[in-house]
């Protein structure tokens, strides 16, 4: 969220200047400002080691993943048992099609419904799974970065609240020009460190 306005920050490139980064901004045609970006591998990286930082720190927390729940444990179970039956459906779907025994119109027809079950199911499966997945990166130190999408986004529904980012400081330089002693690897740190304050600055992550 915008700090400046607080609407929704909206996906964009930032141009071959900058690498093709993926970038965030407060566009003026979605009701923002528009005087607002951040990059977002930037900010998702701060986000996440802020948050699993802020876990790892947390008693309440590491005693919560390591209890196991059966109740918990059934659903995720039988929310799986759905998923096969309508994959086995859409298949079917498309079996009878092959063999001439269901027209093409009725097939489509089914398989989209099927698909439009199963992408509800999934989104049902993965909050689900968010504190499952949670509890393997307490047990197991595993890196949020090897996460899909999907259990990235869940994991960020299930523990934070909003995340709102301001301004770059002010008095604060933009970029940092490489020093005549400096390797392009030294230069290249001192950048994204430097970058990484930068965001740290700017960023208030709200938590559940």
């Amino acid at each position: 969220m915008c700090g400046l306005c607080g609407a929704s920050l909206t996906s964009y490139k930032r141009g071959k200047e900058r690498s093709n980064r993926a970038g965030l901004r407060c566009a003026k045609h979605t009701g923002g400002c528009g005087h607002l970006t951040v990059d977002y591998e930037r900010l998702e990286s701060y986000v996440f080691d802020t948050v699993i930082a802020s876990l790892e720190e947390n008693p309440r927390w590491q005693q919560r993943s390591a209890e196991q729940d059966p109740a918990h444990d059934a659903e995720l179970a039988r929310l799986e048992g759905q998923k096969a039956n309508l994959e086995e459906h859409a298949r079917r779907a498309r079996s009878l099609f092959v063999e001439g025994l269901m027209p093409e119109q009725e097939m489509r027809q089914q398989v989209t419904r099927i698909n439009t079950e199963l992408e509800s199911l999934n989104g049902r499966i993965d909050s689900m799974l968010g504190t499952t997945v949670l509890s393997a990166a307490m047990a197991d130190g595993l890196d949020w970065r090897s996460w899909n999408v999907s259990r990235r986004r869940n994991f960020i529904r299930l523990l934070v609240a909003q995340v709102v980012v301001d301004k770059w400081p002010e008095g604060m330089a933009t970029g940092l020009p490489k020093r005549a002693s400096e390797s392009v690897d030294d230069h290249r740190a001192r950048v994204e460190a430097h970058q990484r304050e930068g965001i740290r600055q700017r960023v208030t992550i709200k938590t559940k």
